[in-house]
């Protein structure tokens, strides 16, 4: 079998989810992770430590980026599970693996959004 064989149908939309999923989530760490590792963003107990109402990030474009990362990933899983729902419905055959391939999406999309909420987040709060 080969690839164009393989991404027919809803194993071509949840690849398509995944995708979305990776674009929306890998700049806001990618950012993250390049202000801690040259210090021009302080870690998350020395800026709490300065008394600010807001994280270093509050008024800045990366902060934005962020932010609307965090509520796309709020939103994706319940898009992905009843995307997934609906699919293993209409499909004839394999309507179980449909459910379970997007069931398995939105539960990886979930951890990752709760994984971004609790370790960036702050930076715009």
């Amino acid at each position: 079998m080969n690839i164009k064989e393989h991404l027919t149908g809803s194993n071509k939309i949840f690849v398509i989810l995944f995708i979305i999923t990776l674009v929306i989530c890998v700049p806001p760490f990618a950012l993250y992770g390049a202000a801690r590792f040259t210090g021009s963003l302080p870690s998350e107990a020395v800026w709490a430590s300065r008394g600010g109402n807001h994280g270093p990030w509050w008024d800045e474009p990366q902060g934005f980026l962020i932010t609307l990362a965090c509520l796309a990933m709020m939103a994706m899983p319940f898009v992905t599970f009843f995307l997934g729902l609906a699919l293993s419905i209409s499909v004839k055959n394999q309507r179980l693996l449909t459910f379970i391939k997007g069931l398995a999406l939105a539960t990886f999309q979930f951890g990752l959004g709760y994984v971004l909420l609790t370790s960036v987040f702050w930076v715009t709060d």
